[in-house]
């Protein structure tokens, strides 16, 4: 299983993307329709997504997890999956799914090379 779409244009500059190891995000307040989010009651998975370019698209999504409540992931965590960064890096964001299949907005995404 590998991230992104391949081949294409060159990636975007990063200069304004955080480069990070570990994930961090608060908690979306809606869903993409504005119904409000109750992490612990709506929320089914997370979406991992990763890209070479800032807007993520649904084909981009390499993993899914559960039970994050400390809205916390270890990117290493995807190497699991097969995923390495390489030395071109990812732009890694992710979305939550609501237990009625419902998504939030993508979160801003983040940088992850080796």
């Amino acid at each position: 299983m590998g991230c992104g779409s391949g081949g294409g244009p060159s990636p975007p500059s990063t200069d304004n993307v955080p480069r990070a190891e570990l994930l961090r995000w608060q908690q979306p307040p809606t869903f993409a329709d504005n119904t409000p989010m109750d992490i612990h009651r709506d929320v089914a998975r997370w979406d991992i997504y990763c890209s070479y370019f800032p807007e993520p698209v649904d084909n981009d999504i390499v993993a899914s997890v559960v039970n994050l409540d400390n809205l916390a992931f270890n990117l290493a965590m995807l190497r699991q999956h097969g995923i390495e960064p390489g030395p071109e890096g990812y732009l890694v964001s992710l979305r939550c799914v609501g237990i009625d299949n419902q998504q939030s907005e993508y979160s801003a995404p983040a940088e992850w090379r080796n």
